[in-house]
């Protein structure tokens, strides 16, 4: 079975903690990305993957505290 699963182009399942769309197409998690970018523009990353890590659960800590400042709760 495929990571993601996808009826009537709405996505209900994804496996792996990043998700990754070019113009608007599900590409697949962080390594197809990679993979994508080496075969469209020969990119070699040279950047170890504790980085990303540290990087993404930066983001993800800092959308979800914005999202709870911002929230109109009742």
């Amino acid at each position: 079975m495929n990571q993601f699963q996808e009826q009537k182009g709405e996505l209900w399942a994804f496996s792996d903690q990043v998700i990754c769309f070019i113009d608007e197409r599900l590409l697949g998690n962080h390594k197809d990305l990679l993979q994508w970018a080496h075969d469209e523009f020969s990119y070699e990353d040279f950047r170890p993957t504790d980085l990303y890590n540290a990087i993404a659960n930066e983001a993800y800590l800092d959308y979800f505290s914005e999202s709870q400042v911002s929230c109109q709760c009742p």
